[in-house]
Formats: structure tokens, sequence, C-alpha cells
């Protein structure tokens, strides 16, 4: 059993920077403690899910003056389409029926439905319906929980779960070509920004998601025409392709590799060879990167990374000269746990580079 890591201790040096993302009603206690660490770079918060931007303002103000050397991140996550349940979870059995339908939930129809339902946005259910046909997958949370086409019509999309999962409100939905040609408008989120800004607050770095040309970058660093760091997050085929011209334009880049996971399951493309060529490039434009999600995801379910989570992090630590990560879902799913999964991350980190 490896021995927990003590964050009040810094005398444990620095070999890999970490974002955490937390939730604006966390309370100030767990945000403190995710900030105390050596190693956190700062701190992330999902714009586009906030909601009430005064429990932003306040946890974004008491980072300001209580952890002035911390970075904030708001993340624009512009048009990410984003599944409906009429319940927090729901767990599905492989060859379930499961019903795609299009939001808004009229009053009252669930009653007459016996299979599950899973409501989408108009746009999505549009572009199914054109684009997929039988036997075409749609993915959901990052590719944890699969569907298969089986019909469609104006009203249902009908789908076969291919696996026992479970279900979660607000996760996102993925097919094939999608975001790759999607054009991202973050007006929404340049409107909550500007309120915190004019309220006071101190925000560091802005990340988008889904860039796909360096064209969204110089846009958004014309709309917000201030100092803060604009990270490219780079999580589809198009944004590839495009990698050379989009690291010359922004400050810092990301690779969300739970998002383009998803989109280069589509494709017979290596996600090993692509991240090689993605930390290549960062060197040689001497771009600041990060490698965000996928680094211990089995912490949502269990109480250890998996054995090839910590393969792929030695590996990581190993072949980079800086590494930074971005926790998602290992400090924000679950704030009762957020501080020990954080922990048990900086310990194997710690483990990892004692033994190598």
């Amino acid at each position: 059993m490896l021995q927990m890591y003590d964050y009040k201790k810094e005398n444990t040096e620095a070999t890999v920077g970490i974002w955490v993302t937390a939730k604006s009603f966390f309370v100030k206690d767990t945000i403190a403690k995710l900030l105390s660490p050596k190693q956190v770079i700062g701190i992330r918060f999902n714009l586009t899910k906030e909601k009430q931007l005064n429990k932003l303002e306040n946890s974004i103000k008491y980072i300001n003056n209580n952890y002035p050397n911390k970075r904030i991140m708001l993340d624009f996550g512009g048009k990410k389409e984003r599944i409906k349940l009429l319940e927090n979870k729901k767990a599905i059995k492989e060859n379930e029926i499961i019903e795609l339908r299009k939001l808004p939930v009229e009053k009252g129809e669930v009653m007459n439905y016996k299979n599950t339902i899973i409501y989408i946005s108009e746009d999505i259910f549009n572009y199914i319906s054109s684009n997929l046909h039988r036997n075409d997958k749609i993915l959901i949370s990052d590719g944890w929980q699969q569907l298969e086409v089986l019909s469609s019509d104006d009203i249902c999309i009908t789908c076969s779960c291919l696996f026992d999962s479970v279900l979660y409100d607000n996760r996102g939905i993925s097919v094939k070509g999608y975001y790759d040609k999607l054009e991202q408008n973050y007006d929404q989120d340049v409107d909550k920004y500007n309120i915190l800004v004019e309220k006071g607050c101190n925000i560091t770095d802005i990340a988008l998601s889904f860039v796909n040309s360096s064209n969204q970058i110089i846009r958004m660093r014309n709309i917000l025409k201030n100092n803060c760091e604009i990270i490219a997050k780079v999580e589809t085929l198009s944004g590839i392709r495009n990698l050379g011209n989009i690291l010359e334009e922004c400050n810092i880049s990301m690779l969300g590799r739970g998002d383009l996971l998803v989109e280069l399951s589509y494709y017979d493309y290596s996600f090993h060879s692509i991240e090689e060529m993605y930390y290549s490039l960062c060197q040689a434009l001497d771009t600041e990167y990060i490698l965000a999600t996928r680094v211990a995801d089995s912490l949502e379910e269990n109480e250890e990374m998996s054995v090839s989570e910590l393969l792929y992090l030695r590996n990581e630590i190993k072949k980079m000269r800086k590494l930074n990560l971005l926790l998602s879902n290992e400090t924000s799913f679950d704030e009762s746990k957020s501080i020990n999964n954080l922990m048990k991350i900086l310990n194997n980190i710690r483990v990892i580079n004692s033994f190598d």
C-alpha cells in the first residue's frame, strides 16, 4: 500500500504541474485544500455550466485574495451537446432499447413510454437523422456509454445499448463529424465573463473548447481585449489538422483527450501517434501545453487508480520534460472525494519519480 501524500508538506519537488477542476458551490475549505499543494498551478471552472454567477464570483474573489499566485481558468464550453435525463442517473443494460427524442420535454409525455428516453437538442437530433444509418454509433460521456442506431424518424431515434453502464444527466453526446464541422459560438460565455470582470474578478486564463482553426482564437482575442492567456482546446480531427496554425496563435494549448478520443474512434487514427506529434510541435514552437482528462477516471468508481492509468502516467512523466495535467471529474464529480483523489494522484506521481 502506498503511503498517502501529505499536501501540507512541500518538500517534494514539483515535476508535474496540475490544474484542478472545481464547481462554484464548493465550500472554501475544499477550494483551499485543492489549491494548497505546490504542484497545483491553478483551478478551472466550467463557465458554460455555471448557473449562479454570484457563487462563482465569490469563489474567484476568495482565490484572488487568498491564493494570488494560483491561476484561474474559465472554460468557454461553447456549444457542446449534452443529454437530458429526467433523473440524475439511470442504469442501462446491454441490448436495452433506448429512444432519443427532441428537447423540450412535453408535459406528461414520458408517462406513455416503456423504453429509456434520452432527450437531446433539435440540432443534434436532426444531424443524427440526416447523417447516421443503422449500426452507426452514438457515444455518450466520452464513450463510457455507447449506443447503436437501429432506426430513426422525425419523432424518435431508436438505439440499442452496447453494454451495461450508467447514464448520467447532462453528460456530453457525440456522433461522427458533428463537432468537426461545428462553428463554435462562445457569446453566452463572453457575457458571463464580462459580468465577472466588471465585479472585480481577476481571471488569468480562458480555455476555448473545440478549436478547429486559428480564426476562433483571433476572434476571441479581439473580443476579450485583455491580458488573459488564451488556451486552445484541441478536441477534433480538424483541430489536429490545423494544429500548427492553432499553436502559433494561442498562448497555451490543451489536448482534450476525452473528446478527442471519441472523435478519433470514428476513424483509423492512432491516438498515441497524435499525442506524440502534439507534444513535439508544442516543444518546437515553445508553446505551453496541458494534457486534459483521462488521468484517473477510475477514481469515480474505485478507491485507487487503475494499473493502465498508472502505467500511462509513468510513460508521460518519463517522456515529457515538463508535464501539465488537467484533472476534471477526478476533483469535481464529488466534492467529498475531491481532496482524496487529488492526494492519491500526487502520491502516485511522487512514487513514480522515486522509483525511476
